[in-house]
């Protein structure tokens, strides 16, 4: 080998070893985790085409609740923490151009600035200019673009005139170009003295707080491109919604006058008709209650909006898709132990089961001693000879407005499925008793829940003992008519923390018990799914055996040697698995279970009965709470977007197939079709439920000789 050719191969050999260290060196992609969480949320539910897409830096990553900002526009965030234009630039096609959006919003620069002092506004000019190239050549070019200002701010200020300088590269070339606009916010966030306001920061000084979004939300708006609303006729008077994809949705529908003043503590009156029409574009308020602190297993998306919260909550959401074809309808009822709850909690959203033909629909109802409290004299202005149970009144006054309304909305008021979870299924019960709702509804879903059985935990109070308790309330608050009582604040109520909670047995309502109602065949008779959750549990940690033993003792007296067959107590490991089915099966599944043989009792309409296995994903052992109640909601309507967990490919598969259930449901009365596993009616002989896990199957029901010595126990 000569010289010159040894040289060469030293050469090459030198080059190729640089770039395999360069490669083995090679520096962690700080923004890996939320491009992959990106991906993830695609994959789970891909946006719709045509969003208004906000791209960019932490300034849009922050901005979590965008939605609130701009009701009845569709936006989808996708900014990511500490972004430059490079990083923008190099993750185009993941956060802006595979969304093909109707209109972008950028903000990114800030940065570029800040991550290096040699950076100069040309340079943060260029950079821009590579990124527009790129969504000019790879989306239309008409698509508008609004490039926000790089912000000042407090802890950056000493780089304002490079920021500055900056805007004004970026704005001057922005202004030879067509289809994008330069929005000033750098200016507008400047106090009279030329610095940052101080209101509008966080603690770090840099990002902002409601303050400075609320600053945003003034200049974006007019720019916001404007699309068709849809419309829809309501026996009060016009309606109009927005667009999601090929969904109409409606937020806010009044369903019944404000229950305030002198309404509070009646039955829902009828809406105050109006002219022209009301935009009906986002959330009202849900009922008053705590405020929504996430504990225990739910997190902020199983939880109600912070705000707002008032008692003018009588309001309705409607989802549907923008066919001519008449649709199913499911009205869905909320959970919270009657104490809390709303419609407006991100796993109640309706969009996906609209995409399955169905039209979804999910209520308001009070709350609390709001929507439960009895006296003798709101017995006797009632004019129906009872009071109380003005939550289940409220629940009858919606279905009463969907049977009359949703034919405009595009749904079958002939094909009308109730759906409830814990408290929701409970109401679902006493909707399925009551003579008041009858006609309203053709088949009924309850999980986790349901109101047959009573006990000495779960009492019916007479409409006489509600009455009491009425009268006793009065006198905390030392007033003695219900005049008075209405005046008194909201707050003050809901901070006493008295008051009746709960439905009772008013005659009115309810005539009878629901157990007799339904021993002596007078309930509504329709299609029934009824089920429960692994891990419904509503007790705290376990106690060792013997403690165990004395609480089954003081339970269920001479009985609990029969309750011990089922959930022993050998040893404190055994008595701690036997106190959680125990709390399971006591509190959930045997109401399912009674629920399901009162209505085969004399009912003619088929059951359908699962238990939800399925333990969700969870980032620790501290958020690992396996198949928790209330965890079943997101993968019934689709909707494990709305939900951080660390979903796993099975979870979308069962997702989908559980939709694809509760829409079948809906649509026919009957869970089966297409290649779903097959879900037998139960009955029982056969005593068959469909056991959802990472494999879904039709079983003998488990836990059965438990729930069967249970059920003659209440």
């Amino acid at each position: 080998m000569t010289y010159k050719k040894i040289c060469h191969f030293f050469i090459a050999l030198f080059f190729l070893s640089s770039i395999a260290s360069a490669q083995n060196t090679k520096t962690p992609n700080p923004f890996q985790p939320e491009i992959d969480a990106f991906a993830k949320a695609d994959k789970i539910n891909m946006p719709d085409e045509g969003k208004i897409l906000f791209a960019g830096s932490s300034s849009f990553r922050l901005w979590k609740d965008v939605n609130d900002y701009f009701p009845g526009k569709s936006i989808l965030n996708r900014g990511f923490g500490g972004a430059t234009l490079l990083d923008l630039i190099q993750y185009s096609k993941e956060t802006i151009i595979q969304y093909k959006p109707k209109q972008i919003f950028i903000y990114c620069g800030e940065n570029d600035i800040a991550d290096n002092d040699t950076v100069k506004p040309k340079d943060v000019l260029d950079r821009f200019k590579k990124l527009y190239s790129i969504l000019r050549t790879q989306l239309p070019a008409t698509t508008p673009i609004v490039f926000l200002s790089l912000k000042p701010s407090i802890a950056r200020w000493s780089m304002h005139e490079r920021m500055a300088a900056s805007n004004d590269l970026i704005k001057n070339f922005i202004s030879t170009q067509k289809n994008i606009q330069f929005l000033d916010v750098y200016s507008k966030m400047l106090d009279t003295d030329g610095t940052p306001f101080k209101d509008i920061f966080i603690e770090d000084k840099l990002h902002m707080n409601a303050n400075g979004y609320k600053i945003w939300q003034k200049l974006i708006a007019p720019l916001l491109i404007s699309t068709d609303k849809p419309t829809a006729n309501t026996n009060a008077g016009k309606v109009a919604g927005f667009k999601e994809g090929n969904i109409n949705v409606f937020k806010g529908i009044p369903f019944a006058a404000p229950p305030v003043g002198d309404l509070r503590w009646k039955a829902p009156q009828p809406v105050k008709p109006w002219s022209g029409v009301k935009d009906c574009i986002q959330f009202a308020a849900s009922p008053v209650q705590g405020e929504p602190i996430p504990f225990m297993c739910w997190s902020e998306e199983f939880l109600i909006p912070k705000k707002p919260i008032d008692e003018d909550c009588l309001y309705l959401n409607v989802w549907a898709k923008n066919t001519a074809a008449k649709k199913p309808v499911l009205v869905y009822i909320y959970g919270g132990g009657f104490r809390s709850g709303g419609a407006g909690c991100a796993i109640y959203d309706g969009k996906e089961m609209a995409e399955k033909d169905v039209v979804f629909v999910s209520i308001n109802y009070r709350v609390g001693v709001f929507g439960f409290l009895a006296h003798p004299e709101l017995t006797k202005e009632s004019g129906y000879g009872a009071s109380g149970n003005y939550a289940l009144l409220d629940m009858i006054a919606a279905l009463k407005w969907v049977k009359q309304n949703i034919a405009a909305f595009g749904g079958d008021p002939n094909q009308i499925t109730i759906a409830g979870q814990s408290a929701g299924a409970f109401a679902v019960n006493h909707l399925c008793a009551t003579p008041l709702a009858k006609g309203l509804f053709k088949g009924a879903i309850a999980q986790s829940g349901g109101s047959v059985l009573t006990s000495t935990l779960r009492p019916t109070t007479s409409l006489q003992q509600a009455e009491n308790m009425g009268i006793d309330f009065a006198k905390h608050f030392k007033v003695s008519s219900i005049q008075d009582l209405r005046k008194i604040s909201a707050e003050d109520i809901l901070k006493s923390n008295q008051g009746l909670s709960y439905p009772i047995e008013d005659g009115y309502v309810l005539p009878n018990s629901i157990a007799d109602i339904y021993a002596n065949g007078k309930q509504n008779d329709v299609a029934l799914i009824l089920g429960w959750n692994l891990d419904d549990k509503v007790t705290g940690p376990p106690v060792n055996a013997e403690a165990y033993k004395q609480q089954l003792q003081k339970q269920f007296g001479t009985n609990a040697e029969k309750v011990l067959q089922y959930y022993p107590a050998t040893n404190d490991a055994i008595a701690a698995t036997s106190q959680d089915n125990l709390s399971r099966d006591g509190f959930f599944g045997v109401q399912g279970y009674a629920w399901a043989n009162a209505q085969l009792h004399k009912g003619k309409s088929k059951i359908f009965i699962y238990n939800f296995n399925r333990k969700l994903p969870a980032y620790s052992a501290t958020s690992n709470f396996g198949a928790f109640h209330t965890g079943e909601v997101p993968y019934v309507f689709n909707n494990l977007k709305t939900v951080n967990r660390p979903w796993e490919d099975i979870d979308i598969q069962l997702a989908d197939q559980l939709s694809s259930y509760w829409a079948n449901f809906v649509k026919t009365g009957n869970p089966n079709g297409g290649n779903l596993t097959h879900w037998p009616s139960y009955t029982t002989e056969k005593d068959q439920v469909l056991v959802i896990d990472q494999q879904t199957n039709a079983t003998k029901m488990p836990f059965k000789d438990g729930l069967r010595i249970l059920s003659t126990l209440y």
